[in-house]
């Protein structure tokens, strides 16, 4: 039996391939993806040095995290300094003000574009990042489903109220039967989404979505790694890095935003942290400091979790494992 590689040997396995990878595959597109607080910048900054010593091409990165889209939120999002990202160009970082929102679609589109100019370049995209549908949105041309009609849904759920969506879910067996055959006639929000796919696109739900899978195949080879810590050392890394955001100054910065008029429900203080802090900023009866950290720190751990349960299964992943 072979012995088990040490963590040193998996990492330098793992980018040993990946530099391959970039080397002999045309159009190739890595990805850099793993749970919060797992590495992945120090990770990225890495592959970008072992490329650009060892072939003439470059890499330029396409950032998937998507707090990191939002300026002015930078030590709650453990953003790398300017300074730091002045070596490789960065792309998808600090362009949204924190009250704007950013939906998967104006992702996908704008990631696409990225990877088409970096390519027009001459060099290689690296893509780096946690948010899951983000990154699949690219790798798995997750199709994002059409914009919502503000004015129709409404008259649709005043339509829903007056027979219980009898009258709805007809509709729907008219324009969708398949639709209609998987949708109960009390399952008010799908009934009224997938009738609203088939007014807004004049096809059936099923229609739509293949068709847009096919338009959304991109012309690039993929490589993608993970990186994997037993969950015990994961808290232990969150925990430090929460401690190490807050002595860096986060309560600070979300005053800051507070003071600009970004108020706590804005899209940007969606971020992991951000909504927290601002509440206990307004209402200091809310609990303690210590409280406040705790609370982050326990739905830091639970992002991990589910991040790491969305990938585990996934066979594309070159993972590193990692140990304290």
């Amino acid at each position: 039996m072979s012995p088990i590689p040490t963590i040193t040997e998996n990492r330098e396995k793992v980018l040993q391939k990946a530099q391959q990878f970039m080397s002999e595959v045309s159009n190739p597109l890595i990805v850099i993806l793993g749970p919060t607080a797992s590495g992945k910048t120090d990770l990225s900054l890495e592959c970008a040095e072992i490329s650009t010593s060892q072939q003439s091409r470059g890499v330029e990165m396409i950032n998937a995290d998507s707090r990191q889209f939002y300026r002015g939120l930078d030590i709650g999002t453990a953003k790398l300094e300017p300074h730091l990202r002045s070596a490789t160009p960065h792309h998808l970082i600090d362009f949204l003000d924190p009250r704007e929102s950013f939906s998967i679609a104006q992702y996908q589109e704008r990631a696409q574009e990225c990877i088409q100019g970096i390519r027009r370049r001459a060099c290689i995209p690296i893509m780096v990042g946690g948010s899951m549908l983000y990154i699949s949105s690219i790798i798995d041309g997750l199709t994002p489903a059409p914009p919502t009609d503000v004015q129709r849904r409404s008259r649709m759920m005043e339509e829903y109220a007056l027979d219980d969506g009898r009258t709805l879910h007809a509709r729907l067996r008219e324009l969708d039967p398949e639709s209609a055959t998987k949708i109960h006639r009390n399952n008010m929000p799908q009934l009224i989404r997938s009738l609203e796919i088939c007014l807004l696109t004049g096809g059936t739900k099923s229609e739509y979505f293949n068709a847009q899978n096919v338009e959304q195949q991109l012309d690039f080879n993929l490589f993608v790694i993970g990186i994997s810590w037993p969950m015990l050392d994961l808290y232990e890394r969150i925990s430090q890095r929460t401690e190490k955001m807050f002595a860096d100054g986060w309560i600070e910065e979300v005053q800051s935003l507070l003071d600009r008029g970004v108020t706590p429900d804005a899209p940007g203080m969606k971020s992991h942290g951000y909504r927290e802090i601002a509440k206990y900023l307004q209402d200091q009866e809310s609990g303690s400091l210590c409280d406040l950290k705790e609370q982050i720190k326990l739905k830091g751990r639970e992002y991990a979790r589910s991040q790491v349960k969305w990938w585990k299964q996934d066979e594309r992943i070159q993972w590193i494992y990692s140990s304290c």
